[in-house]
């Protein structure tokens, strides 16, 4: 009886083992692929990318090459996806292996929201990082167009907080019910240190200054309406006050 009760003990302890290994396994996984990945004789056979548009075919073909013929469960995948996310296009990425070698890369693509003029014109994503250049500029005219004082990409890049700021500053407009087709340009006049945005509609530059930029734009998208109805005449719009707003007409 204490011989079949001492087995039964170790039947429960070598079951307590493996239940624990299996969920180790199941919830660590990448620490398990790190261990022993390179131990399963499967290799990396082939890759098919999704979800990319503005990144090169070509350069994704490139990187995946330098990774085929691995084990496909080995400790590469973080090597590949550090490559794929340094693009300048890419937000961030994703692999699904299969058990046949093949691998799906998940591409999740920055969304181009404005366009900044410097040495050539420039996409920016929602939060200001470079992209990469324009390469046709008429076929992205719904986006708003940024300039200021950036020469080239690096000014880009060091000018990232600046940029958010007048991305924030078309939100706001379109936000407060200004059209955003009616937002031809937004300017950074680093000399003032201030935003001027150019309407479509209107003729003379609208002035929003440097601060409260927020409270600004309501002001100018309460009396926009009856902007509209004089527009030709209007010779500047300064909002940078926080009690008025004035309207400059042409003397003619």
């Amino acid at each position: 009886m204490q011989a079949m009760k001492k087995k039964g003990k170790q039947c429960v302890a070598v079951m307590a083992v493996i239940l624990f290994l299996g969920a180790w396994i199941k919830w660590s996984p990448d620490f398990f692929q790190l261990a022993y990945g390179d131990y399963i004789p499967i290799r990396v056979e082939s890759f098919s990318f999704y979800g990319y548009e503005r990144v090169s075919p070509n350069t994704l073909s490139s990187i995946s090459n330098a990774f085929k013929g691995r084990s496909l469960f080995g400790d590469w995948s973080s090597e590949m996806m550090d490559r794929i996310k340094a693009l300048p296009q890419v937000k961030s990425v994703w692999l699904i292996k299969d058990v046949t070698g093949h691998v799906n890369v998940q591409i999740d693509e920055r969304k181009a929201m404005a366009i900044v003029r410097a040495d050539q014109w420039y996409y920016i994503d929602d939060e200001a990082f470079l992209m990469s250049a324009v390469s046709d500029l008429e076929s992205d005219m719904d986006l708003v167009l940024i300039s200021g004082p950036w020469k080239n990409e690096l000014d880009i890049r060091r000018g990232r907080e600046k940029l958010y700021q007048g991305l924030e500053l078309y939100t706001w407009m379109v936000s407060n019910g200004v059209p955003e087709e009616s937002i031809s340009e937004l300017v950074f006049d680093g000399g003032q240190s201030q935003w001027i945005s150019y309407m479509n509609q209107i003729q003379g530059p609208v002035y929003f200054g440097r601060d409260h930029l927020m409270e600004k734009v309501r002001h100018f998208a309460t009396i926009f309406p009856q902007l509209l109805s004089m527009k030709s005449s209007i010779a500047m719009v300064d909002v940078r006050f926080d009690d008025r707003v004035v309207v400059k007409l042409h003397e003619d």
